[in-house]
């Protein structure tokens, strides 16, 4: 509650309904606690249609490798329509906000020299509230929006500060289960290349043994001592190589120069 009042002004508040305003606070709960993340971005986005009492809401993200802003996660009559759907990110009123780390919210966006157009036939822009997903480090990683408020109504300034809760909310979400899925990753890299460790131990005991057993042929002809050396300098050969090829070496690879030199050493 205090986190969320730090983001809401009391007016805001003042100005829901009860049903909404318990809305408001469940979805915030549940964006806090649930780790189904998809789930959660859905159930957020109905909220928001549902606060806003708006036509449709979207959830644009900023697809870091092209730089354009997608669709993610839209409600409304054509959400099925849009789901994917591109803009450039310095484009229309969510590349504005964007650029600007800003809210913007207009209610005639025909007049609005940012308005980028519908990005579908068959459904009509009358307004727009939309705001920014600012990250910990203050870079914006995508927008969210509610648009065409039902009944013919106007969004009002009291409604920014209810979104920008909720984009506040929502964007540690994605934080968080951004960072949850990198460190999966990474544990089943290292899964494989254990894997891939033991198999090699299992190869290089079978070469060990098939030394020994080579070594063994010519044990009588030569000195013991040093048919057991040769057999030991090979297999800390082998030794020094799996050292090289521990966990910690995640790109599963050894420069053959360095590890000729430590064995010349």
């Amino acid at each position: 509650m205090e986190s969320m009042e730090k983001n809401i002004k009391e007016e805001s508040f003042e100005a829901l309904p009860d049903n909404n305003l318990r809305l408001l606070l469940d979805t915030i709960e549940g964006i806090n606690q649930t780790k189904e993340f998809k789930s959660v971005l859905v159930e957020s986005m109905e909220a928001i249609r549902l606060i806003m009492n708006s036509e449709a809401s979207s959830l644009m993200l900023i697809d870091k490798d092209t730089g354009e802003l997608y669709v993610s996660m839209p409600t409304g009559p054509v959400k099925t329509d849009i789901a994917g759907k591109r803009i450039p990110k310095d484009k229309g009123i969510s590349g504005w906000v964007v650029s600007q780390k800003r809210p913007y919210l207009t209610n005639s966006p025909s007049e609005s020299e940012h308005f980028y157009g519908d990005l579908v036939e068959g459904f009509k822009t009358r307004n727009i509230i939309c705001v920014p997903l600012i990250n910990r480090e203050n870079e914006v990683i995508g927008v969210m929006q509610a648009l065409n408020r039902r009944d013919g109504a106007e969004f009002t300034s009291r409604d920014v500060p209810v979104m920008q809760a909720l984009a506040s909310h929502i964007t540690s979400a994605i934080e968080r289960t951004r960072m949850i899925d990198r460190l999966h990753d990474r544990l089943k890299q290292k899964d494989t290349i254990i894997a891939e460790i033991h198999h090699r131990i299992k190869n290089n005991l079978q070469v060990i043994l098939s030394i020994v057993e080579t070594e063994a042929m010519d044990l009588e002809a030569g000195n013991p001592k040093d048919v057991l050396s040769d057999v030991a300098h090979r297999i800390k050969s082998m030794a020094k190589l799996h050292e090289m090829l521990s966990e910690k070496n995640l790109e599963n690879r050894v420069e053959l120069g360095g590890y000729l030199r430590q064995l010349s050493e």
